[in-house]
Parts: C-alpha cells; structure tokens; sequence
C-alpha cells in the first residue's frame, strides 16, 4: 500500500530533477522525470485527479484499509497512483510526496481523510508522515476543497 513517507518536490525543473535522477538513481527515474518537466505534467495530473467529494487522504494504522474500503478513491486506486503502488519500494520517497501534493491540490468539494494512530509506530513516523507534511498544507491551501471530514479508524 501507500507509503506514509517524506521527501520534497520541486514544481520547475521536473526535467532536470529526471535527468540528475539518472546519475544518481536510474535511467527509468531519468525518463519520468523528464517526462513530467517536458510535457507530461499534464498526463501526471490527469492520472491524479478525482471528481468532486471523492478524494480520500489516510495516515496511521489500518487507515489505509479503511480509505480503500470507502467510496471514494485514495491514491493508489488513482491511474497513476496504483501503477506507483505496483511498483512498490521501488519507488523513491520523493516520488511519493510529489504524486500526493498533486492529487491533494486536484482534490475539490468534501474530502475524507481515515485518520489511524501511531501507537507503537517507529520513531519519526509522525514528523516524516507524507499527510502531515504535503497533503494537510496543499487541502489548506486549496481553494476547491470545502471541507475535510475527519474519520477516526479504531
């Protein structure tokens, strides 16, 4: 399932981040990453994006189970979200983190987010939580959302 995990993306240069990506992680990282900075923006967030009220955020314990269970469509049940899911640790964390201020910035009307605990959680969970860090701003910030409904997993 989706990582809860952090990282940092810039919005310009995508092409030059890919192409650094290919000295230092991988051609296939090279190839995205370019990609995106030289006209696949567009396909990335169309593969993101959900309909009105059906954007569905998660973090914590068994969340994620219980985003996938609701009507709505978390992330990795989005195109390109499940494609990111599929290819599992393979994905690098910043992938993740930019992925998800995407969708959350794509994110309009009522969204739900499943929110678990991190009882028993390693150390820096919390701090490096992809939601707390990306997601929580970009919904603030958005103008589209007009609310974010709470729903405790127990």
């Amino acid at each position: 399932m989706y990582n809860e995990l952090a990282g940092r993306k810039s919005k310009f240069g995508a092409g030059w981040r890919g192409a650094w990506n290919g000295l230092v992680g991988g051609v296939p990282w090279a190839m995205a990453g370019c990609a995106a900075g030289f006209g696949g923006e567009w396909a990335l967030q169309r593969g993101l994006s959900v309909g009105a009220d059906q954007a569905v955020f998660f973090y914590g314990q068994g969340a994620s189970d219980a985003a996938a269970a609701s009507s709505g469509t978390p992330i990795f049940q989005t195109p390109v979200g499940s494609v990111l899911n599929a290819l599992g640790d393979y994905v690098p964390n910043s992938v993740w983190d930019y992925a998800s201020e995407v969708y959350a910035d794509s994110a309009s009307g009522n969204v739900t987010v499943y929110s678990g605990s991190y009882a028993g959680a390693p150390p820096g969970v919390v701090t490096n939580s992809i939601f707390w860090n990306t997601e929580l701003p970009t919904l603030m910030e958005n103008l589209g959302v007009t609310n974010i409904s709470w729903v405790p997993v127990p």
